[in-house]
């Protein structure tokens, strides 16, 4: 991967790229037991090499207070493999179902990509502008020694962000997805926002700003019409309480604009006890709704929905749990969590983990419990046992 942060050419004109050379392959899980509804088909794996390069220019000027930035830009992506018979976003959507619950009965059939083309080169392009403007005021006699405050400072930054994204040259059904550069697809929306700062300064003896809280607000409105979709996109929330280094707590809110529906609320809270204390507290909402896509290849969008930022069916679910982080010796450590599922009355999962600092290795030695319902609605428990060992810089890379 190689990438080009965003520079100056000539003349104001800025450019940002990156290109990136990846082999993937998609395998699903093998299950143990077969499905009881639906055709029981499996999922398929499949693989593909892609070549993916991405290039977008910019032009920032000011016209008095706002700021504005024009760019254009595009994506080329060259595939070695690409299927012969595609699958729509209800198929493709079905296979991770099917894949998440671990071979439970998904909402329709299992469709598997069929047949093998070779050589595709798709081509995006882009057209957007971002507008926005800094309003701050300062009061700099507050001071509270218990919440850290030693003068405060409210900033806000209302904007406004343009997007357009004509069709590809080859359509996301066409494709193997592996992750949201699969699925690009035409694009038109405009969203509105403000973001708001409280912030303070820290510090003795060289002080430093610090963000006490934030807020931002976002508003989406689609041009372009799909089915199933009204124009008025989602309206979104997202706050972070920040008083203490050692105090976080975080929570998101997600609103269909249309119907004035919670789509999806989340709270997040941590604690750092002591230096090798932690704690947490997470609630999790979510309805069953279709998620649209609000996608752009050359500016940031907050997100509330990860995963994807491309349509894709969310299921119904309530969620609380609870972690503690403690210490055993001056290597070992141990890790408890419990998540209980508030809509099905049963524990989503329990687990303990045994954790042994080596240096620039760790391993770790996990029990878990599920509790699951059969396909006659009977409750039964799913135990595991599970040895890691992984590179302490870079946790993502273990053997399990």
């Amino acid at each position: 991967r190689i990438d080009i942060p965003r520079q100056e050419l000539f003349w104001n004109i800025y450019y940002q790229g990156e290109t990136n050379f990846t082999y993937l392959m998609n395998k699903w899980r093998d299950y143990d037991e077969p499905r009881q509804a639906g055709n029981k088909v499996d999922p398929k794996d499949y693989e593909s090499a892609r070549v993916d390069s991405l290039h977008m220019f910019y032009y920032p000027f000011v016209i008095d207070w706002l700021n504005i930035i024009p760019r254009a830009g595009f994506r080329l992506t060259y595939y070695s493999k690409t299927p012969k018979d595609g699958l729509n976003q209800h198929e493709v959507d079905t296979l991770f179902i099917v894949d998440d619950q671990g071979g439970g009965d998904p909402p329709g059939d299992v469709v598997n990509y069929r047949g093998t083309k070779e050589n595709k080169l798709r081509f995006i392009g882009e057209l957007g502008f971002e507008a926005n403007t800094k309003i701050s005021r300062a009061w700099n006699d507050v001071k509270n020694a218990f919440w850290g405050i030693d003068g405060i400072r409210h900033v806000m930054v209302p904007y406004l962000n343009y997007n357009f994204t004509p069709p590809p040259t080859i359509k996301p059904k066409n494709l193997y997805y592996f992750d949201d550069i699969d699925r690009i697809d035409e694009q038109h929306f405009v969203r509105l926002g403000y973001k708001n700062r409280l912030e303070t300064r820290r510090g003795e003896k060289k002080q430093e700003l610090y963000t006490w809280a934030s807020l931002e607000n976002y508003f989406d409105f689609h041009f372009d019409h799909q089915a199933g979709y009204d124009a008025l996109g989602d309206f979104g929330t997202i706050f972070e309480f920040n008083p203490f280094p050692d105090f976080k707590l975080r929570s998101e809110l997600l609103v269909d604009a249309a119907n004035f529906s919670v789509q999806k609320f989340k709270t997040d809270f941590t604690y750092t006890i002591t230096k090798r204390w932690k704690t947490f507290i997470r609630y999790n909402y979510q309805a069953n709704y279709m998620q649209r896509g609000t996608y752009s290849m050359g500016s940031s969008l907050a997100d509330i929905d990860s995963s994807s930022a491309f349509a894709r069916q969310v299921n119904k679910n309530q969620e609380v749990s609870f972690g503690l982080d403690f210490p055993i010796t001056e290597k070992t450590r141990g890790e408890f969590e419990v998540a209980y599922n508030v809509r099905d009355h049963n524990i989503e999962q329990g687990r303990i983990r045994l954790i042994r600092n080596l240096h620039c290795w760790e391993v770790a030695l996990e029990y878990a419990v599920r509790q699951r319902q059969d396909d006659m609605g009977k409750k039964y428990f799913q135990n595991n046992v599970m040895f890691m060992l992984y590179l302490t810089a870079q946790p993502s890379v273990k053997i399990q």
